[in-house]
Parts: C-alpha cells; sequence; structure tokens
C-alpha cells in the first residue's frame, strides 16, 4: 500500500509561510514514488509569523501561488495538505499505562489509550487550542522494548506515549477560512 493509501491521484501541499507561499502538486505512486507535477510560489501577504493578519491579501498571494502550479500540473486543486507554524503552537507528550489483565492488545485499547491522551491534553490547558496531531511514539508491553504496532501482545500493562500538537483554534479557523475563499478544503 501507497504513503496514502491506495490512491494515486494528486495530492496537494500548500507551505503558508511569513515571506512565500509555496504549492506543490505531486503524484505519489503504491511503491512511494513520487512525481512532481506543479510548482507555485508566490510573496506572501497578510501573512506574519504564521498568522492570518490580512484575510484578503493571504487569500490573494493563495489563490496566485495554487494557480500558478495548477496550469503546470494540469489539475484543479480542491483538497491539500496544509503547513501549519506559528509561535503559538503547542507541543506536549503524554504517557499513559493501562492494565491488560493478561489480555491480548487490541486496535481499540490502542484507540481509546489515543483518545485517553488528548482528553488528558485538553483538560490542563488554559487556551482554546485544537490538535493539529495526536502522533503515537509507541507502545511498550510489561516495560518491553517499544513497539509501533502492539496489536496481539499479551501482558499485564500496556504503557504508551503519545506527541500532540496545538494550535489556536481562532488561527486555524483563519486559516481553513482563507482556504475555503480559493475553493480549497484542508486534508
Amino acid at each position: 500500500m501507497g504513503i496514502f493509501g491506495s490512491n494515486t491521484s494528486p495530492i496537494t501541499v500548500i507551505d503558508l509561510g511569513s515571506h512565500q507561499v509555496r504549492v506543490l502538486i505531486a503524484k505519489i505512486f503504491e511503491d512511494g514514488g513520487l512525481e512532481l507535477l506543479g510548482y507555485g510560489q508566490r510573496q506572501s501577504m497578510g501573512v506574519s509569523e504564521g498568522l492570518i493578519t490580512n484575510p484578503k491579501w493571504a487569500e490573494q498571494a493563495i489563490a496566485d501561488a495554487v494557480a500558478s502550479a495548477e496550469n503546470l500540473a494540469g489539475v484543479t486543486v480542491t483538497r491539500a495538505f496544509v503547513s501549519f507554524n506559528s509561535k503559538l503552537t503547542r507541543s506536549l507528550n503524554i504517557s499513559l499505562e493501562q492494565p491488560l489483565h493478561g489480555q491480548a492488545v487490541s486496535q481499540k485499547l490502542c484507540a481509546e489509550m489515543q483518545k485517553a491522551a488528548q482528553n488528558h491534553a485538553h483538560s490542563t490547558r488554559t487556551a482554546d487550542l485544537a490538535d493539529l496531531h495526536v502522533i503515537p511514539l509507541g507502545f511498550s508491553v510489561d516495560g518491553s522494548e517499544p513497539t509501533d504496532f502492539p496489536v496481539g501482545l499479551f501482558g499485564t500493562s500496556l504503557q504508551a506515549q503519545f506527541h500532540l500538537v496545538s494550535a489556536p483554534s481562532a488561527a486555524l479557523q483563519n486559516l481553513r477560512q482563507c482556504l475555503s475563499q480559493n475553493g480549497i478544503e484542508v486534508e
């Protein structure tokens, strides 16, 4: 299976920085190979330190960069992976432990632990933040060497570490709105 599943349709990545808006359109093959189809770059306007400061200017910079990439690729962009980098982005590592009582680790238990990590993070926050990523760093059964995939392992307890990346909800809404004005949904 390929990096993003079995779909080999083009993907789009938008990097909205304070100085440049960069857009890449590429095709990812089943074997992980990559073919660049289109590239666009424009001077960024209306963005400062990763935050939208002037929506109309930011929308125009995005539109120009996307149009340039679309013209080269011969496709229309409606969905994109978008980078978000701001001094307001937060990162948190969370460790959890769950008794197994001699049972095997299930996919459901791993998902429940990931949700518990998110709930723990939400309960300790003082600001209105939205999760960008909840990344499992590793699972360990009975203190064994960490693994990415513990499903099917038996033991007395499952330990897990997660990395949560979050950002202010309003900043993300502003970014989504600028993209939406250009007919682009965040992938």
